[in-house]
């Protein structure tokens, strides 16, 4: 095949040319080059600490229906769906279950290989082979108005290559790359289709089964409610100018896995447009982060640590501090860093009753 209309036809039709599909897939990414193209895409180039996040690598085995349904196992999680309901399954939270498809399998895009067509510039390269079979080496160029699917094609990379199944029109091999080097590649290394697939593939993994409400249990209250329930001293900002809306979130202890207690005050300014987030709990935070552009300030006495907001793509600019034996974060997508000091400074322990209806 050379002829672009044939190969768009077959990249289109792909979804309708089979019924069940398995397989197995190599996952790796650089992380280093991921933030280097992102980097340059935004014109950032050289402007934050040098940086060392290494590869990761993983190995997927994933059977999937037409119909929808899935089920995909990797090295610590097994993920089904029987066209209703999807399981999450691993070893520190069990069996958890949600009532709707609430994330994919990876891979899925390539046996509906047309979500590359809107986002991408195809050139056939040649003849390839891949998981057994014979395959078209094509050349991709994203489109200025954004990369299509952006779950896989990383932010900032500029050339992709894939390997097309020349009779299904899947895909079976997929390199992004940026300045000649390759970032992320996925590559199934063994495929069958049409195979008969047992009702049993697409039920609850083994284990008892809980509701993601149970699991992951949250509690909307009021600040004063918080403050009277949980185990630790909660804290609050203190006068704030502008017309702040406040949403607050009990998160009690769980166990499978151990979760300790905490709380999240949301504020949003309807004025200004700014927001920012403080979770407290009474011991370090599991988003308690550290490392790199980390550095401490005092105020008044009392020590923050600061850290990150030079980097993108990545978390948010955070002030972290201990007080009365709380462990608090202070987190805001646009806020600076004189702003956020300033709140978590100005922190005064939550209130456990509301103010009077009326002044006596």
């Amino acid at each position: 095949m050379t002829n672009l209309r044939d190969l768009l036809e077959l990249l289109y039709l792909a979804r309708t040319r089979w019924r069940t599909a398995r397989f197995a897939m190599d996952d790796w990414t650089h992380l280093d080059r991921q933030q280097d193209a992102y980097e340059r895409s935004l014109g950032l180039e050289g402007s934050s600490p040098p940086h060392s996040y290494g590869e990761i690598a993983a190995a997927s085995r994933t059977w999937i229906a037409a119909d929808g349904r899935f089920r995909q196992e990797r090295e610590r999680m097994t993920l089904v769906h029987d066209g209703t309901r999807t399981w999450i399954a691993t070893p520190e939270s069990g069996v958890v279950e949600h009532e709707s498809r609430t994330t994919r399998p990876i891979g899925e895009e390539f046996l509906d290989s047309a979500v590359f067509l809107p986002g991408f510039d195809l050139r056939i390269a040649g003849e390839a082979k891949a998981a057994g079979r014979r395959a078209l080496a094509v050349d991709a160029t994203p489109r200025p108005r954004g990369p299509g699917p952006v779950e896989l094609f990383p932010y900032g990379a500029d050339a992709l290559s894939l390997a097309v199944d020349r009779e299904l029109g899947v895909i079976l091999r997929f390199e992004a790359s940026a300045a000649g080097d390759p970032i992320r590649r996925l590559e199934v290394t063994e495929i069958a289709f049409d195979e008969p697939l047992g009702d049993g593939l697409f039920a609850a993994p083994a284990g008892d089964v809980r509701s993601a409400d149970e699991a992951y249990p949250v509690r909307h209250v009021t600040l004063e409610q918080a403050a009277r329930d949980t185990s630790f001293q909660l804290w609050a900002p203190a006068h704030l100018a502008g017309r702040w809306h406040l949403n607050v979130i009990h998160r009690p202890e769980t166990t499978g896995p151990w979760v300790p207690e905490s709380v999240i005050l949301m504020l949003y300014d309807s004025e200004s447009l700014h927001d920012f987030v403080v979770e407290q709990a009474g011991e370090p935070l599991l988003g308690w982060r550290t490392g790199e552009e980390e550095r401490t300030v005092e105020v008044d006495g009392v020590q923050l640590r600061v850290i990150g907001g030079n980097r993108l793509p990545g978390p948010p600019l955070e002030v972290q501090l201990v007080r009365g034996g709380t462990h608090i974060r202070v987190y805001s997508n646009n806020l600076d860093e004189d702003a956020l000091v300033e709140l978590a400074t100005a922190l005064e322990p939550a209130p456990t009753e509301g103010p009077p209806l009326t002044d006596r």
